[in-house]
């Protein structure tokens, strides 16, 4: 089992920024971003693009 706390895994990645993923806390590891995540910020994204696209050409057309 490991004991290494937060605190020590915060301390080797400000010595050593190119600490492996291994090392991030369970909380750290459970922020970064799923393909499902990705996807999901891509459509959002997506949609507030068209959203974007027709109120310029409704404010070009009127």
């Amino acid at each position: 089992m490991d004991t290494t706390t937060e605190t020590d895994l915060l301390a080797r990645q400000r010595a050593n920024p190119n600490t492996s993923d291994a090392l991030l806390s369970e909380k750290q590891v459970l922020a970064i971003p799923t393909s499902a995540d990705r996807e999901l910020l891509h459509a959002r994204l997506s949609g507030l693009r068209a959203e974007l696209d027709r109120a310029a050409i409704q404010a070009c057309s009127a």
